[in-house]
């Protein structure tokens, strides 16, 4: 094995993280409650501002436990009532008195939200004015990542800034892995090191069970269930492996208070490297070790191919997180490396071209489709032996991971500019 069997497991345990929410409102509910701590008394208004990205990802998103959208009903909780102690689960037990209270701060006026452009892709700026003090936390590169706070203007607790999991020197730099590299791992290093992946199945599995029982969001997951309800049993795989994925979307995107297990800072793209894995591996009936295994190339598969580009932008992530979950369907499936190599790239031909336009409802539905061409891919896979060279895709699959990254990075960065204006004038 050429890397450090360290290298795998720190980075996995750095992408896949449990989180409350859609990250992206939460990282704003983070920030102000992180600033909400410096002060001695309650914040009596709140100026938030964000990335243009992270201002998109957070507009239409039902904030867990609220019942409402956006980033002002996000930053006035975890104001008021956040715990700055569990990240991007900081809203966690919020209570129904204390969201009346956040939603009465939001309506007298007083959460003010901007955006910044000479910024990265993820910033998030929160002021905190009490009756006496001021407090600023800036979270730059990473949804937990506290690189500034303030109290006064004089800059407090630099010893105490979260330097994981964005770019700092201990951070694991996935570039320097291959899919060959990480599938070995996955496939062979001992099985007691990745157990505790088996968590994403747990609590992504939970999220798409409610989503399956209760009217979330669009109510995707549910819909496609309905056709062969009341037996789950009776829904053909390639029906379950959306409908589930879609589900866990739905409640996700709908404000339910459980968590997600995420992949590189994302709830959704957890959702997509666990579910459609997930369900392929129950109705084979494999082995925890064989799924937890699978788990892990689905993981460290997504967050080594979207390394090639940045993390908020004008590309769904959902389609290269279930690239490398149509890999780890094929191993799960019985497959060989070069057939899990070659269902990435089918999935890639596929939806490569499918857009982000922000976090919302919607979601669930780019959740399925990319979850649907996952596991079509992995079918093909295993049936055709062949290879692709068309379009952007290369019949390498390091070629086509690397121009996947040219394609978002340069390509579409006019197209997230664009989103971001039909959303903004809206």
């Amino acid at each position: 094995m050429t890397q450090d069997v360290s290298q795998y497991l720190r980075f996995l345990k750095e992408i896949a993280r449990p989180a409350l929410g859609c990250t992206d409102p939460i990282c704003a509910a983070y920030a102000a409650a992180e600033a909400a701590a410096l002060l001695e008394s309650k914040a009596e208004k709140i100026e938030i501002t964000v990335s243009k990205n992270l201002f998109k990802n957070a507009l239409d998103v039902f904030v867990p436990g609220t019942g409402a959208v956006g980033i002002p009903i996000a930053v006035a909780s975890g104001a008021l009532f956040g715990r700055p102690e569990l990240k991007l689960q900081c809203l966690q037990g919020i209570k129904k008195s204390e969201v009346d209270t956040a939603l009465a701060f939001v309506e007298q006026g007083r959460v003010t939200v901007n955006t910044k452009n000479d910024c990265g892709p993820l910033y998030c700026h929160a002021k905190l004015v009490s009756e006496t003090q001021q407090a600023e936390v800036i979270i730059d590169g990473g949804y937990t990542r506290v690189v500034s706070r303030k109290l006064c203007g004089e800059e407090v607790g630099a010893d105490e800034v979260d330097n994981s999991p964005a770019d700092t020197e201990d951070r694991v730099d996935p570039r320097q892995f291959t899919i060959a590299g990480i599938y070995e791992f996955c496939t062979t290093c001992e099985v007691e090191q990745l157990s505790f992946v088996l968590e994403a199945r747990d609590l992504n599995k939970a999220l798409s069970e409610e989503g399956l029982s209760h009217g979330y969001g669009l109510q995707v997951g549910r819909s496609m269930l309905d056709d062969f309800a009341p037996d789950e049993a009776n829904v053909p795989l390639a029906i379950k492996v959306p409908m589930r994925s879609a589900a866990a979307s739905d409640a996700r995107m709908g404000g339910s208070t459980l968590p997600a297990m995420s992949n590189y800072g994302s709830g959704n793209q957890g959702i997509a490297a666990t579910m459609p894995v997930v369900a392929v591996a129950e109705h084979l009936g494999v082995d925890e070790e064989r799924l937890a295994r699978a788990l892990c190339l689905s993981h460290i598969g997504a967050g080594y191919i979207k390394s090639y580009y940045p993390p908020l932008s004008a590309y769904c992530g959902n389609s290269a997180t279930c690239a490398a979950g149509a890999a780890a369907m094929v191993y799960l499936l019985g497959g060989s490396f070069e057939q899990s190599c070659y269902a990435i790239n089918l999935v890639l031909a596929d939806i490569s071209g499918m857009v982000c336009d922000g976090a919302k409802a919607s979601c669930a539905l780019k959740v399925g489709s990319a979850a649907s061409s996952a596991y079509k891919a992995a079918t093909i896979a295993m049936k055709v032996d062949g290879s692709m060279c068309m379009g952007v895709i290369s019949d390498e699959v390091e070629v086509t991971i690397r121009n996947l990254g040219a394609l978002v990075t340069t390509g579409m960065a006019k197209t997230d500019d664009e989103i971001f204006s039909i959303m903004a004038d809206r």
